[in-house]
Order: C-alpha cells, then structure tokens, then sequence
C-alpha cells in the first residue's frame, strides 16, 4: 500500500470472488478537495471503476460497491484495487481473485422467439442502449442499505441458475450463445413478485426481450431488474418499500414459460442474487470494516 496523504485510509475485502458484489470504503477529512474514485485493475487493464459516495450521515467515510465480471480471464488471480482523486492515485492495494464454475443448458426456441432473439429493429437497439446506459449509472441514492434481501417470489422452482452457459437452438436450426445475467424461478402466472430491498424505480415498461420490466435503484450502482412480468404496479420515480408488490410473474418477452428472472447488477456487473440473500448492503459494508488492513 502507498498513499499521497496520511490523513487518508482504505478497508478493502480479504479477497474477490468473481461476480459476487463487495464494498470499499475511504475515511478523508470533509475537506479534503476533489472526488473520490475506485477502479479494479489487472496489470494496466481497468476491469471496473465507480465514484464513490459519502455513507449517510458521514463526514469522512466514502464507499462503492464494486464486482468483477465472470469469465474474466487473469492468469496470476491478483488484483488492484486503486483509489485515486482527480486523476492521482491515493492508495493501492493488492486482493487475490477466485474463479466459479457454472452450468450448461440447451434452449429450443420456436419461430416467434427465434424472431425476438434475432430481431435487429431500431426499437430494440434503443431499448438495449437505454438499459445499458441505466445500470452503468452511479446514483447518488442510499435508501437500499439496511433492509435484509430475500427471494422475490414466494413459490416455485428454479429453471435457470446465474451464469448459465447458454445454447440457443433457433426454429431453422441455427444456434446463438449467451450467459445468463440472472436467476430464473418458474411460476404461476400470476404469482405476486415482491420487491426485497427499499428502493426507487428506476424503469417500469415493456422492452421487446424482457417483456414487462422493472429496474429498481437500491443504492450507487446497485440495481435489481425483473423480467417478464405479467402486469406491472409501480412507476417510474416510485420509491417503493421493502414487501411492495411490484408485478406479477409472466410470460412477456422472450419466455418460454411463466418465470421471473432476477437480476442484480453492480457497477454495470451482473452480480449472483444468490450472494446477497440473508443480508444487507450495510452487513457486508460492516464485514470490510472488521478486517484488519495491512
């Protein structure tokens, strides 16, 4: 570790686990001038970057919650994890990464979802665009941080899991692959879709692939999305509590049956919903801040 400034310390996690979410936190003085950023590095390649953004009722203390892709290639599982201001580097330190493994699956589409997946439309690059450019967004908005994360729907099954490799095989016989961003969990239509963690819709409409959507801002860079919903119950700019009924399951967009997928992401990251179940965002800042720093 070097630093620029004495006055200023870093808490980073033991380690990063790929497309699993993990917080960073900076302690400066309040005048300290400039703004705060943190970026994942691999040698001189930036993997993730993120402002960072004053804890609520702070003076000092600035976080961002960070993740590292899967399928990541990094041959000597070492990262940087580097904290700079207005182009300086303040702090480095160094963090190994570990790899997961995930499973295959095989998905037959017919004529009308063979159509959906190739379907090249201004409507449907407009839709992407505005997506992407959505869950890249860093807002300046902390409400999701203490409610503790649980499954979205009551019942069902899961048909698809988080990082599934995926072969499409199209109605002409052609195939198209793809990683899953999300988790899936078959049920009936109709089934109520509850959101876990307090937050503000971010995104309440029908996209061409998802089907009935909602994207839903907990924190900076943090968002869950909901895909093919039947009906939707919020709006755009809505800030909903944790238990909100925010849909019902369906089978819009391209669906094969009735399910939610659930999705989070993390700095632009799709992260395993799975990592956060039983927990908050403030319980694994709290964990980072426990951990004795070199």
């Amino acid at each position: 570790m070097f630093s620029i400034a004495a006055d200023i310390r870093a808490n980073v996690p033991l380690a990063i686990v790929e497309a699993t979410p993990f917080p960073v936190l900076l302690y400066a003085e309040d005048n300290f001038p400039g703004s705060f950023f943190v970026s994942i590095m691999y040698k001189n390649e930036k993997i993730v970057s993120s402002p960072m953004f004053l804890f609520p009722d702070s003076a000092y203390t600035y976080y961002a919650f960070l993740a590292v892709p899967y399928g990541y290639e990094i041959a000597d599982k070492d990262l940087s994890i580097i904290f700079s201001a207005d182009s300086k580097i303040l702090i480095e330190k160094t963090v190994p990464f570990f790899t997961q493994t995930y499973r295959s699956e095989t998905i037959e589409l017919d004529r009308t979802l063979t159509s959906i997946r190739e379907d090249t439309s201004k409507r449907r690059q407009y839709e992407s665009r505005m997506l992407y450019e959505l869950i890249v967004s860093f807002e300046d908005y902390h409400g999701g941080l203490f409610d503790t994360w649980f499954m979205p729907v009551g019942s069902g099954r899961f048909s698809s899991y988080f990082g599934d490799i995926r072969e499409f095989v199209y109605s002409d016989g052609e195939k198209a692959y793809s990683r899953h961003s999300g988790i899936d969990i078959a049920s009936e239509k109709g089934t109520p879709v509850i959101l876990p963690v307090y937050g503000r819709v971010m995104m309440a409409e029908n996209r061409i692939v998802t089907g009935n959507t909602v994207v839903v801002c907990h924190a900076p860079g943090v968002y869950s999305l909901y895909y093919h919903l039947d009906k939707i119950f919020v709006k755009k700019e809505e800030e909903i509590v944790s238990g909100t009924v925010i849909g019902t399951v369906g089978t819009t967009g391209l669906s094969t049956g009735p399910h939610l997928h659930w999705e989070v992401r993390v700095a632009g990251v799709p992260v395993s919903p799975f990592s956060l179940i039983g927990c908050s965002l403030l319980d694994i800042i709290k964990k980072v801040i426990k951990i004795k720093q070199n």
